[in-house]
């Protein structure tokens, strides 16, 4: 009997289901946390990755256990740049996979080194067909006939797994994360009220209503440097319509949780009973940024910092050290904010001892956004009555 892409998915989910007693992880939840917090305080301190390594040898051989997670930590330090949210746990979720099938090889697409003949044929019929194209590291055997890839575009699938030839496609969450973070592209006017475009709303109607209840409750400039909470307003319809847009932009076979040192598999649609929101908000300044848009908001800004504004736009205000700020990520200086909303390029600016300058133009303003935020909750009743039951029923 010929096997079909639900034997490969029911072949993923009981591995990591392990008949309850969940799949752990090959390195614990707080190493993970500790080699993250070792190179984000320490990567910028060294000028060559031996010595940096020497320096937390026993860490190193730790995270050496996963061949992708010391990669990516290489890679971002010759680059002199932080780690991606959440890299190294992916990471060590495909090698503790990769050890479940017995997957003992590995290829680095991003190491320079030609693709294995073999494995170069074994993966391209799967390779040019599957939508998540840019694979970074890759995990197989001799065999050949099973696959974990791991993708390098963090707005794509995290892993794929391969098995008869069929590609899943499982998103890697740890117990706390972001399911997703859109801007509110209609901003807001001078009295900050939020606008709700044409754009926004054909693309994600289910956020009106509570862009609509921030409105009459606060506004954007009341609210400067705090963000508004939007748990106490999701109800089960509310949730529902989000999971269902979200799973449909993603194409998703599989979310996989880390909860302390386990794996969690479950289906996109049993979602809403695993999840909580605690911790979504509308972020009055979130991660992008564009031209000024509300420049008599600016104007008293500028008043409020005891700055001045003269007749070419440029503006002098006093120069102090809390409102300068390194760039997301980075070990350097980036911009001169101004509150929490408002800041300009480092490069734009000129300084002395008293005062900063700039001209009026290159103030540049923070988009806001809607923040969705996943806290896991293990529910062993429905993960097996309700996620065991599905994978029967499968159709495809």
């Amino acid at each position: 009997m010929s096997k079909t892409i639900k034997d490969a998915l029911k072949d993923i989910y009981y591995a990591i289901y392990n008949g309850g007693n969940l799949l752990s992880l090959i390195i614990k939840t707080k190493e993970i946390k500790k080699i993250e917090n070792i190179y984000k305080n320490n990567y910028f301190k060294f000028h060559n990755f031996e010595d940096f390594e020497r320096s937390y040898q026993n860490e190193f051989d730790i995270i050496k256990k996963s061949e992708s997670a010391y990669s990516e930590i290489k890679k971002q330090f010759k680059l002199q740049k932080a780690l991606q949210p959440a890299i190294l746990t992916e990471c060590i979720v495909a090698k503790t996979l990769s050890e479940y099938f017995a997957l003992d090889k590995f290829y680095d697409w991003d190491g320079g080194n030609d693709v294995p003949g073999k494995l170069f044929n074994a993966t391209q019929q799967f390779i040019g067909s599957d939508r998540s194209r840019r694979f970074r590291y890759c995990y197989y055997n001799d065999k050949f006939k099973v696959f974990i890839l791991q993708c390098g575009d963090s707005k794509t699938i995290d892993i794929i797994f391969v098995k008869y030839n069929y590609t899943i496609r499982i998103e890697i969450k740890e117990a706390i994360s972001k399911l997703e973070e859109c801007d509110i592209t209609g901003l807001y006017n001078e009295e900050g009220i939020l606008i709700i475009d044409d754009s926004f709303a054909n693309k994600r109607s289910y956020y009106k209503d509570l862009i609509e209840l921030f409105n009459k409750s606060t506004n954007v400039f009341d609210l400067e440097g705090h963000n508004f909470n939007l748990a106490r307003l999701l109800d089960k319809e509310k949730i529902k319509n989000i999971l269902e847009y979200v799973f449909n932009s993603k194409d998703l076979h599989l979310y996989v949780f880390v909860l302390k040192n386990e794996l969690l598999p479950v289906f996109p649609e049993n979602l809403r009973d695993f999840v909580s929101f605690k911790g979504s908000e509308i972020r009055t300044a979130g991660r992008n940024s564009r031209k000024l848009f509300t420049p008599n908001f600016a104007r008293n800004k500028i008043k409020e910092l005891n700055g001045s504004i003269d007749n070419d736009l440029i503006v002098k205000i006093p120069n102090k050290k809390e409102y300068f700020s390194n760039g997301r990520g980075q070990n350097k200086i980036t911009r001169f904010n101004l509150g929490s909303l408002l800041y300009v390029d480092s490069k734009a600016i000129k300084k002395d001892d008293d005062f900063v300058y700039f001209h009026f133009n290159e103030i540049k303003q923070k988009v806001p956004s809607i923040a969705l935020h996943l806290n896991i909750e293990k529910n062993d009743v429905n993960l097996y009555d309700q996620n065991l039951t599905f994978i029967e029923n499968l159709r495809f």
